[in-house]
């Protein structure tokens, strides 16, 4: 009696278990790749024309980099080569609700192909101009922490453009409620 069955053909199998049938080997190359034959061996180049960091552009070999603290003044939260743009777009008057505060501003914010608006009072331009007030003191005392004689020194050579080195912005400092509606797009350019 044959004990043998014909449809049982045995494939060549893999180290894990596989058939050479659980493979495609007749993959395409994609059009982005040049496949080169160079002595039998296939080698394969990337034609990507693209060299070196693009503006507007993180480069995939950022995900190595260590990693940076939140806090670090040397963080690059922004994307390079783009500029932003601040501008208070509108503003809305309540004195019901605000006594002290009662002009809330619509504020527009652009970089790269963003756009945010965000409504703030005058007392957040307030606690925005303080803290910067802060921050640039504390540049100017000596702590002898290693780390802020590195933020000092990258501070002051950082370049200005156009303005005096060292001058701070002046801030309004007249209360909202005591301005009129005809003098509202004065303090807009003033914030």
């Amino acid at each position: 009696m044959d004990t043998t069955n014909n449809d049982n053909v045995s494939e060549p199998q893999t180290p894990g278990g596989f058939s050479d049938t659980d493979f495609d080997d007749n993959l395409g190359v994609p059009d982005s790749l040049t496949v080169l034959d160079i002595q039998g061996s296939q080698i394969v180049l990337n034609t990507d024309d693209v060299e070196g960091p693009t503006p507007g552009r993180t480069p995939f070999s950022a995900v190595y980099q260590p990693p940076v603290k939140f806090k670090s003044f040397h963080r690059d939260i922004f994307i390079s080569g783009s500029p932003i743009d601040v501008t208070i777009v509108d503003y809305e008057i309540s004195h019901a609700t605000h006594l002290l505060n009662p002009i809330l501003y619509t504020i527009s914010v652009q970089h790269g192909g963003f756009t945010w608006e965000i409504k703030k009072r005058y007392k957040h331009f307030q606690d925005l101009h303080h803290q910067l007030v802060m921050f640039r003191t504390t540049l100017n005392i000596p702590f002898p922490t290693k780390e802020h004689k590195r933020r000092r020194e990258s501070f002051r050579n950082a370049p200005v453009s156009g303005k005096k080195k060292g001058v701070l912005p002046r801030f309004p400092k007249k209360p909202e409620v005591l301005i009129s509606y005809e003098q509202i797009e004065n303090r807009i350019k003033q914030l």
